[in-house]
């Protein structure tokens, strides 16, 4: 194993105390052979049809020591395609992860012009004795609006505490708390167009 002197054993004593990475977007065609492999070593996250890269957030969570964070840059799919609803899940069990912070830039041309991404930041944090947090900084940025040299300030000027609580299995809607409750409250007394 890499970095032995890092690691007691792999019960969760050791670890790192930050991973930073850009894992790679293999389409899940591309994985077929290696699916079993995947499957039994990161259960959690696992899904049939799912991206290489949400393995790689389990893969982090594995690395770390508690109170360690991963910092990833991530294709934003993950926080409403059905094949991360497991990864969803996991990240919102503040018995396994803690959400720190989700940056979404959407469908930013800006950073990559020519490619068609769609990139995310997300930070979480591998729980320790302390309490988890009771709201993770969100900034969801819209293409239009993203100026890459001003980025910084961009992201402190957009971003809002998002309760723990409007995360799920469900796909993530980053939206402030005001627009969430509209939202649920035109759910509740609207009538879907299908009907």
């Amino acid at each position: 194993m890499a970095f032995p002197n890092r690691w007691k054993d792999l019960t969760g004593e050791g670890g790192f105390d930050a991973v930073v990475g850009n894992p790679p977007y293999v389409r899940q065609e591309k994985i077929k052979p290696i699916k079993p492999a995947l499957e039994a070593r990161y259960p959690a996250v696992h899904d049939g049809v799912a991206d290489l890269y949400v393995y790689f957030f389990a893969r982090a969570l594995q690395s770390l020591r508690p109170g360690g964070r991963f910092a990833y840059v991530v294709n934003n799919k993950w926080l409403k395609a059905d094949y991360a609803g497991n990864l969803r899940a996991l990240l919102a069990d503040a018995d396994r992860a803690w959400l720190i912070a989700i940056t979404d830039f959407g469908h930013a041309k800006a950073f990559f012009p020519g490619v068609d991404a769609f990139p995310s930041v997300v930070c979480v944090q591998k729980p320790d004795a302390g309490a988890p947090p009771e709201t993770a900084q969100v900034a969801a940025i819209p293409r239009d609006l993203l100026t890459p040299e001003a980025l910084t300030r961009q992201v402190a000027a957009l971003r809002f505490p998002l309760p723990r609580a409007a995360f799920s299995r469900s796909a993530w809607v980053l939206e402030p708390p005001p627009v969430l409750a509209l939202m649920a409250k035109l759910r509740e007394g609207g009538v879907p167009l299908k009907d």
